[in-house]
């Protein structure tokens, strides 16, 4: 960088940041103090001059960002390096007060020719985090893919030796996304057992694959920088217990995820949350995700959706049933799919939906539907299972909870509900969510149950379990049991056709694959749509 360079970006930043720093107290809210183990994680990727139409939601620009740095400057916030953080984890090394972590993501020349300056003028530490491929790509060179300039050898050394970027693994050639089904349909690379001709790539060849990506970009980096990385940045944010194992083999200590959220270091080591910043994140945005005056209020709202009958044209070019329920899906101020990845044969479940050795396979179409609905409507995916013997024909529990790890493996899933929890105990449930969490990320565990049962027997069973949410079950709703001091959300299941809710048309429209409607309702207008007396709703925090 040359000096004119370097001094032009400092002038400009300087001007921003005296009105700022000046004025700093019209941008104080009311702080509500971190525990002494909450470290936030900003994370920034590319940062233009200008933003313009065609630039990704989460490129800032320069102005914006030095306007970031003044607000944590004039709040008292102390950015440390990774290795501070790591080194506070593992020996209780003190950290400074309201430390944070000031975390960029791809390699981006930007990087180099915007942020660097900052980082001098403040003497602030950030994490870079460089793929490999994109390295390999740009030897001796600039690299430039797809129209975006990344960094080149030199500027990384020059990043290096200055002594204020830390870089992180961000994978060699994970950041794009894999075949996962016979469709087609993209995935993350990491998270996404590859569809060849030839089938689903399998754990050995997956695990494999991995970890030869993260060796090498290990090595790569070393090479280039001098460092040897401890810190993984996962692309995209996904991530799964068998990565983060991986992970802790290749010798990274500190796992870098797009959960939203503060850590706590002692307890997330291996699941650290950042904020995701974006090109209309203010000053006003950092406050709140900082230092929150309130706790988001979210409502869970959930369809349920059967495979088996979205499966019954799956083999057509249209996809007729599918396409069906993906436009009634549209028509539904919904946010979660229960999905029933089995076939049924007189109320005993006969075959799976995705590939798994212990029971018969059906079509395979899980992934597909799980997927696509995601992909195109945002709702999150949950696996809606029985979990006893009594349900199967023929399998004991420890099959059963193969067959829930063979589900997670199929299907981009976000959560798990046990629909028979009152025959079921705890510790089979909290298995089976452990299953789960070995390849999705942080999965959360609903339970549906009888009503009837007496409060009492309900509320240890959410405790015990570690369940977050609650299905209620059609039975006495005079029972015992009390929605408002439930540990849990509560789900109300509204079992009623779409036809007769006035939300969905006729079950025909999907040949019955949404047959049923299951809602948790935030306001008056839901209760009205759904026909749920408002003494039945019930507020919920997630």
């Amino acid at each position: 960088m040359t000096s004119r360079t370097f001094l032009g970006v400092i002038t400009r930043i300087l001007v921003l940041l005296l009105p700022l720093v000046c004025f700093a107290e019209e941008l104080a809210v009311p702080r509500t103090s971190l525990s002494s183990s909450s470290v936030p994680i900003l994370a920034y990727h590319n940062i233009v001059q200008e933003l313009s139409a065609i630039d990704e939601p989460e490129t800032v620009s320069i102005d914006t960002l030095a306007r970031h740095f003044a607000w944590l400057s004039a709040h008292g916030y102390t950015p440390i390096r990774p290795a501070q953080l790591l080194s506070a984890i593992k020996h209780g090394t003190p950290l400074p007060l309201k430390p944070i972590v000031l975390s960029f993501d791809d390699g981006y020349a930007s990087f180099y020719q915007y942020v660097f300056p900052l980082l001098r003028a403040f003497n602030w530490p950030a994490q870079q985090a460089l793929i490999g491929r994109v390295l390999d790509t740009g030897r001796g060179a600039t690299p430039q893919i797809k129209g975006e300039t990344y960094l080149n050898p030199d500027e990384i050394k020059e990043l290096a030796d200055s002594g204020l970027v830390e870089f992180a693994n961000h994978s060699y050639d994970l950041h794009h996304g894999v075949a996962s089904n016979a469709w087609g349909n993209l995935q993350p690379a990491a998270v996404t057992r590859t569809w060849t001709q030839t089938g689903e790539e399998s754990d050995a060849q997956w695990e494999l694959r991995v970890q030869r990506d993260l060796m090498r970009n290990q090595e790569l980096i070393t090479e280039l920088t001098g460092q040897v990385p401890t810190t993984m940045v996962w692309p995209y944010g996904r991530y799964n217990g068998a990565l983060q194992q991986i992970a802790a083999s290749v010798g990274l200590r500190l796992l870098f995820t797009l959960d939203q959220g503060i850590s706590d270091i002692g307890l997330d080591q291996f699941a650290l949350k950042r904020f995701l910043i974006g090109r209309h994140d203010t000053e006003a945005a950092l406050a709140q995700f900082l230092e929150p005056r309130s706790v988001p209020i979210s409502t869970m709202r959930a369809v349920a959706a059967d495979v088996a009958r979205l499966a019954t044209t799956y083999a057509t070019p249209k996809e007729e049933v599918l396409s069906d329920a993906l436009e009634q899906l549209t028509k539904v101020p919904g946010n979660t799919l229960m999905l029933n990845p089995f076939v049924k044969e007189r109320g005993i479940i006969t075959k799976a939906t995705f590939a798994t050795n212990v029971l018969p396979t059906d079509s395979q179409y899980a992934n597909r539907v799980a997927v696509v609905i995601a992909g195109k409507t945002g709702y999150g995916v949950w696996l809606s299972m029985p979990l006893s013997p009594l349900h199967y024909r023929g399998l004991n529990e420890s099959a059963i909870l193969q067959l829930v790890e063979d589900a997670a493996k199929a299907m981009p899933l976000s959560g798990l509900m046990v629909e028979d929890a009152d025959l079921v105990s705890t510790d089979l449930m909290r298995e089976a969510l452990r299953r789960v969490s070995l390849w999705r990320q942080t999965p959360f565990l609903g339970i549906s149950i009888d009503m009837s049962l007496p409060s009492q027997q309900v509320d240890k069973v959410l405790r015990q379990s570690g369940a977050k949410y609650i299905m209620l079950k059609d039975g006495n709703r005079n029972g015992t049991f009390n929605e408002k001091t439930s540990p849990a959300q509560v789900i109300v299941a509204v079992k009623a056709p779409f036809s007769n809710a006035g939300l969905l048309g006729t079950p025909e429209d999907t040949n019955g694959a949404l047959s049923n409607i299951k809602l948790v309702l935030g306001n008056e207008s839901d209760r009205k749509l759904s026909g749920i007396p408002a003494q039945m709703h019930v507020e919920s925090v997630q």
